[in-house]
This record gives structure tokens, sequence and C-alpha cells, in this order.
């Protein structure tokens, strides 16, 4: 197997890939996120769960922590 990754390393670096592409898409709309979070009197808004262990995929959605 010499110069070949393991499959878990495939998978992992698959799952990564896409840990990035929420958090990226998560970033991209923080400002709205931030803004309907504080037009409803919450603050301190966290993403925690799946997407924040990177350990997300196609299926997971966003968990978002906020303080009201």
């Amino acid at each position: 197997m010499s110069g070949s990754s393991a499959p878990g390393a495939v998978v992992r670096q698959g799952r990564r890939a896409t840990s990035i592409f929420w958090l990226t898409s998560v970033l991209a709309d923080l400002e709205e996120i931030l803004r309907i979070a504080a037009k409803d009197g919450a603050r301190n808004v966290r993403v925690f769960g799946s997407v924040a262990r990177g350990e997300d995929d196609e299926m997971s959605d966003i968990d978002l922590l906020v303080e009201v």
C-alpha cells in the first residue's frame, strides 16, 4: 500500500472539506444571522455540534446557540 492513503484518511479529509464548506456558509451569512438575532433580542451567537467539531456531513444541520 505504499504511496496511498488509508480509506479512513480519505473519509476524514472529505468530512473536513464538508465541515469547511458549512463553516464558510455560516460565515458568509454571519452579518445577517447576527442582525436577525439582535432584532429578536439574542446575542452571543455560537456554532456547536457536529459542525463545530468538524464531524458534520452533507446531511448535517448547523446548530446555533444564542443568549436571549
